[in-house]
């Protein structure tokens, strides 16, 4: 790999990539942010999800028709292996709990969470706080987008671990993968809760009118203001 052509213009921005990053989760998110972590350079990755990938996560996924039915965290590895060969990727088809999180811990600079279930998320984010490993969240609810250090809120009692069809498509995971790559790499202080509508800024519609000159002689040229 020739890596002083393949990342030399990225140099001069100066980004904190870390040597080791945990994802939890492959789906829509995950996925983007494996893959927009091993493009940006990061050589070892660790990635966890139980599940198998689908039809439906094709929507939201560059992946071929040939990977439905194959575990999820097994396609994202081959495709960051045709991409970045030089990137270690760990691909293991269960949740990160209990003593593979211990394990994860001790290995990893940073815990991206992608999980969907609250309850999961507490216990990861307790884990890394009491470690002092760092800790990212991100996920997104139709069109708004959530990028953060922290938790959502607190569970009580048994939590249902169901799956919910949530209206969903691809523009949100790639919106968040680059703001969870920002906050890795850029701005640890970085957070995210918006919907997509409110990103930029409103810009004013140009109007035109006739100029005196072409009024006098009947042209159709206009000039903007």
């Amino acid at each position: 790999m020739l890596d002083n052509q393949l990342y030399n213009r990225q140099r001069a921005i100066g980004l904190e990539i870390p040597n080791s990053v945990t994802i939890a989760g492959t789906g829509g998110v995950g996925a983007w942010v494996a893959l927009s972590l091993a493009a940006t350079g990061v050589p070892n990755l660790y990635l966890f999800d139980p599940d198998i990938l689908e039809v439906s996560n094709l929507a939201r996924l560059p992946f071929c028709i040939s990977s439905i039915g194959k575990p999820k965290v097994e396609v994202v590895r081959d495709f960051i292996s045709a991409i970045r060969p030089d990137c270690i990727v760990v691909a293991v088809q269960d949740k990160l709990e209990g003593i593979i999180l211990d394990i994860q811990l001790c290995v990893s600079n940073v815990i991206v969470d992608c999980t969907d279930s609250v309850k999961s998320q507490i216990k990861i984010f307790k884990a890394c706080r009491e470690r002092g490993v760092r800790y990212v969240r991100a996920g997104y609810n139709v069109n708004h987008i959530t990028v953060t250090g922290v938790i959502s809120g607190f569970v009580r009692g048994e939590e249902e671990e169901t799956y919910a069809e949530d209206p969903s498509w691809i523009a949100p995971p790639l919106v968040i993968a680059g703001e969870v790559l920002y906050k890795i790499m850029k701005s640890p202080d970085h957070e995210v809760s918006l919907d997509l509508g409110e990103i930029g800024i409103p810009v004013k519609k140009k109007t035109s009118r006739l100029t005196a000159r072409c009024n006098q002689e009947g042209r159709t040229t206009r000039r903007r203001s």
